[in-house]
């Protein structure tokens, strides 16, 4: 036990190349999207004039007040932000041409 432990240990935590980094850039906008999804799903009560806004006022407490967006924009907003999360990251050829020195 003791050995394949430390033979997943070396695997893991060894030297790889650049696809670990690709896979984390990948694996770390999707984790975003799937945290935000709930807030897509209702872009109208969360950014919108339809959902609960902070009343404005010039209370210190509260340190910016931003005004709520048409319904319309709002689901721009969400689409966008869909959009980008499900976007290709990385350069599709292999080898990057960027990469070569």
């Amino acid at each position: 036990m003791r050995e394949l432990l430390t033979w997943l240990a070396r695997g893991a935590f060894r030297p790889q190349p650049i696809a670990r980094l690709a896979v984390l850039r990948i694996l770390a906008s999707l984790a975003i999207l799937g945290f935000m999804a709930s807030r897509i799903h209702h872009a109208d009560d969360w950014l919108s004039v339809a959902g609960f806004r902070v009343p404005e006022g010039t209370d210190w407490r509260q340190p910016l007040s931003l005004p709520a967006l048409p319904e319309w924009a709002a689901w721009s907003v969400a689409a966008a932000l869909a959009v980008a999360g499900l976007a290709p990251t990385g350069c599709p050829h292999s080898p990057c041409p960027s990469s070569r020195r």
